[in-house]
């Protein structure tokens, strides 16, 4: 997945188990309902969904692929707000829609 350009300094996360932990954490202090955190990390898990720190806030982000349009790509940050959409993604080209 490519980062849209509000994300671009963010560190991704690749090993899965310390993605798994970070989201988890993230969501846990977000306010976010259990359930919903449960299919955000079965999602990651899945390899459907990635996870990164932005470098400037430390913010989490979760990007990952609409499942009825795999062609295009959401990107949302994890913070005292709850889970918020940023940015969305559409073969490549960027469509902001906040």
């Amino acid at each position: 997945m490519r980062l849209p350009p509000e994300l671009q300094q963010v560190s991704v996360i690749h090993d899965q188990d310390e993605a798994v932990s970070t989201l988890s954490r993230a969501l846990s202090t977000s306010g976010c309902h259990e359930q919903d955190a449960r299919v955000l990390c079965a999602l990651l898990m899945a390899k459907a969904a990635i996870v990164a720190v932005s470098e400037v806030t430390g913010e989490v982000v979760l990007g990952f692929h609409r499942i009825e349009s795999p062609h295009r790509q959401r990107w949302f940050t994890v913070g005292a707000g709850g889970v918020n959409f940023v940015w969305e993604t559409d073969d490549g080209d960027p469509v902001t829609l906040q």
